[in-house]
């Protein structure tokens, strides 16, 4: 029998006649002896070896399947060294022979999971019986080893394609569509074009982004299994219609990609664009119930829009989105009046890349006016990019753009960390030790598997209480998958994380919302505050809020705070706490500390 060889690294077990032992031994006549034993037991010897330091560099080349130890060797290191040290590069077997039996060197060669330790003078029938009894137990190791290897990559290989394949639809997900794109392209021979301006093109391929239009409206007054029916059924009735050497991938809950084989004119492409609407728009049946929807397609061509195929996306999905909001269930095709925005979206998306670690990014933060006392009372904070030629950028400019590349989650933690790090040092300022910072948390952050992990590992490193922190989040980004968002919202609690809805009243607007989720704070939108004094509506909406949010224990901020008007009119229904440019825009970390310190109160009504 033959144990498998590690330099292999087949993780399968082999058999042969015999078992090759490599011998570790200083005294040349007890060696030569040993020697001459286990050939007449059946094994082949493949070296004699006397010193530590030989065999660790040996023992490769040797390739035994069982090592038998001597623990006194010559050299400078011992047999227990030199077991250790192959068992951490090799895994080989090893049985020590050794004439020590005292405490200590016993508790140190277990250290190094020796399979067997034989006391000299020991006798023949031992050996053998040990041997074997080794080979079989490493035989198992092996086997063991190779099983788990194989679950292993069983394991990996279904991660992979829940990476690459949407497992509610079956479609491929965004991951794969660059190299699906670059098929398509090599399939008929397109060149991928350097400047397309200059490139006389015959044929074009279109690509679309398709978004159910008022998804969410219908979503929330379906269970589970009916939306994802509604979804599975969905995306068959659009791989029906485009067909199978199309692609169609899901890129989010209610969107997806559509990438068409080559045409020659732009009404080929139109043709298929409303071909989709009209097989989306016929009634879905979800129990005794008809459902309807309809979508909405932005498309762009390659290469006449552009060479890239992030480019391509964002032009898709810009028109996508002129498209429901004139009312959706249509179609519209990128046209080159948009082509300079997207090349400086393009630029932008670069510099995006580096801001981070060329530290282009900076947090203000906004002062919260406590509405009993007049004092700040905490923050919120809000990033921004200093660009090093175009200053300020809107984070309304680049946030969007964060999202679509993926790169809202680096800048995320960027914000949660840097958060952190601004209230460890304000802990040591008398004025600012019990102030609380409000960070946003967008709909992609929300979807991360790991992100409590991540948020507790931030504030075990900078060795910050959770409840400093208060994690902001609008309706939107809580409706796309709720049972998500309550489990993710639920475990921000177990942390001891603040919870605030934010812009209440402007997205989707479920009261249950405020019943399902355990939010702490309530933030009324700027629009309800406009003009409030002319507006008899508005009045009655922002005191029924508050009024609800009492009722539900909430802490209720008004934010976008303006004017006196605006701010007698919160204190007089007694809002609990305000923010907006009446008191101060957002600012730099050190002249928020500094306004702090001027010790100034607001007057209370």
């Amino acid at each position: 029998m033959k144990i498998p060889t590690h330099s292999a690294r087949n993780n399968q077990v082999n058999y042969s006649a015999t078992t090759k032992i490599l011998i570790v031994e200083d005294e040349l006549i007890v060696a030569e002896n040993l020697r001459m034993v286990l050939q007449k037991l059946g094994y082949e010897i493949v070296g004699v070896i006397h010193s530590g330091e030989e065999v660790i560099q040996q023992v490769a080349t040797k390739n035994p399947d069982l090592i038998l130890m001597d623990i006194m060797l010559q050299g400078e290191i011992d047999g227990i060294t030199a077991a250790e040290k192959i068992y951490q590069q090799f895994q080989y077997p090893v049985i020590f022979t050794t004439a020590y039996a005292d405490d200590d060197t016993i508790e140190r060669a277990k250290q190094t999971n020796p399979y067997g330790y034989l006391i000299k003078p020991f006798q023949i029938i031992d050996l053998k019986t040990t041997i074997e009894i080794t080979l079989q137990q490493h035989q198992s190791v092996v086997a063991a080893k190779a099983e788990y290897t194989g679950k292993l990559e069983d394991a990996y290989q279904k991660l992979e394609r829940l990476h690459k394949y949407d497992p509610l639809t079956n479609l491929p997900t965004r991951k794969v569509l660059q190299s699906m794109f670059e098929e398509i392209v090599n399939r008929f021979s397109l060149p991928i074009v350097n400047n397309s301006s200059h490139f006389q093109q015959s044929l074009y391929i279109p690509v679309f982004c398709l978004s159910l239009d008022r998804f969410y409206r219908t979503y929330q007054y379906m269970d589970r299994q009916e939306t994802d029916y509604l979804l599975q059924t969905v995306a068959k009735r659009i791989v029906e219609v485009v067909g199978k050497n199309n692609v169609v991938a899901r890129t989010d809950i209610n969107e997806f990609t559509l990438i068409l084989e080559p045409v020659e004119y732009l009404g080929q492409a139109s043709e298929v664009a409303d071909s989709v609407l009209t097989a989306i728009a016929n009634p879905y049946i979800i129990g005794e119930r008809e459902v309807f929807l309809t979508a909405s397609l932005g498309g762009a061509l390659y290469p006449r829009d552009s060479n890239s195929f992030l480019s391509l996306l964002q032009d898709c999905h810009l028109v996508m989105q002129k498209a429901q909001e004139q009312g959706g269930n249509r179609h519209q095709f990128h046209s080159s009046q948009g082509k300079t925005r997207n090349t400086n979206w393009l630029a932008l998306e670069t510099d995006l890349h580096y801001a981070i670690e060329r530290e282009q990014l900076q947090l203000y933060y906004q002062p919260k006016i406590d509405l009993k006392t007049g004092k700040i009372s905490g923050a919120e904070a809000l990033l921004r990019w200093q660009h090093p030629q175009s200053g300020f950028i809107s984070p309304a400019e680049f946030i969007p753009l964060a999202e679509a590349t993926g790169l809202i989650e680096t800048i995320g933690e960027w914000v949660l960390e840097n958060a952190c790090q601004q209230l460890q040092v304000w802990q040591k300022d008398e004025l600012l030790k019990d102030f609380k910072v409000a960070v946003n948390i967008s709909t992609y952050q929300l979807r991360q598997p790991q992100l409590q992990h991540k948020f507790s590992k931030i504030l075990l490193n900078h060795q910050l209480s959770a409840n400093f922190i208060e994690l902001e989040l609008t309706e939107s980004a809580l409706v796309e998958d709720i049972d998500l968002a309550q489990q993710q919202l639920e475990a921000f609690k177990s942390l001891g994380l603040n919870l605030a809805i934010d812009d209440f009243g402007t997205g989707y607007s479920s009261l249950s919302y405020l019943y399902r989720f355990p939010f702490d704070t309530l933030k009324l939108d700027r629009s309800f505050l406009s003009n409030i004094h002319k507006h008899s509506k508005n009045r009655a909406i922002v005191i029924a809020m508050i009024q609800m949010a009492r009722q539900l224990d909430l802490t209720v901020v008004a934010e976008g705070v303006e004017t006196e008007d605006e701010l007698a009119f919160l204190q007089k229904h007694h809002c609990d706490m305000i923010q907006g440019y009446l008191f101060s825009p957002p600012i730099s970390a050190q002249a928020f500390s500094d306004l702090v310190h001027q010790g100034k109160i607001w007057p209370i009504i």
